[in-house]
C-alpha cells in the first residue's frame, strides 16, 4: 500500500476533531498508521479569493505569530504546525507532508520548516 496523505488545513478548531476520527477510521478499516501522512500547508486560503503563499501573508507580520488569520486567509501559522506534528508522533504516522515548501518564509523565526525541524528534534529527545 502506498502512503496516503490526509491534508486538513483549514479550521484548526475543528482540525483535530477531524483529523483524529479520519486517522483512526482509517487505521480501523486495516490501514496502518504508518501509510499515512499528515499534510501540512504551507499556504493560505479565504472564500473569495486565491490561494496566497504563507511567505506573502506574513511578510509585515512581526508579532502575531500565533494567530492563523490575516485579512480573511486562513493559514497554519508555527503554533499550529507544531500542534500537527505532535499529532502524527503521538498517533505515530509515517511523518508529515509539506505544500509546499516554495512557499515558506525565509525568516527562522517564522519559517514553517523550521518549526517543523525543531519539534522534529524535540520530539527525538524526548523519546531517547
Amino acid at each position: 500500500m502506498k502512503v496516503l496523505d490526509f491534508s486538513v488545513y483549514y479550521l484548526f478548531n475543528i482540525l483535530v476533531v477531524l483529523t483524529h476520527d479520519l486517522a483512526f477510521s482509517l487505521i480501523g478499516l486495516g490501514c496502518p498508521a504508518k501509510k499515512l501522512a499528515l499534510g501540512l500547508p504551507f499556504y493560505g486560503r479565504d472564500a473569495k479569493n486565491p490561494a496566497q503563499p504563507y511567505a506573502q501573508l506574513i511578510q509585515a507580520r512581526s508579532d502575531q505569530k500565533n494567530d492563523d488569520r490575516i485579512d480573511g486567509f486562513a493559514f497554519n501559522g508555527p503554533t499550529t504546525i507544531k500542534r500537527k506534528v505532535d499529532f502524527a508522533f503521538a498517533r505515530q504516522l509515517s511523518g508529515v507532508m509539506i505544500w509546499e515548501l516554495g512557499q515558506d518564509s525565509a525568516r527562522p523565526e517564522v519559517s514553517l520548516l523550521t518549526t517543523i525541524r525543531q519539534r522534529v528534534q524535540e520530539s527525538r529527545r524526548i523519546a531517547d
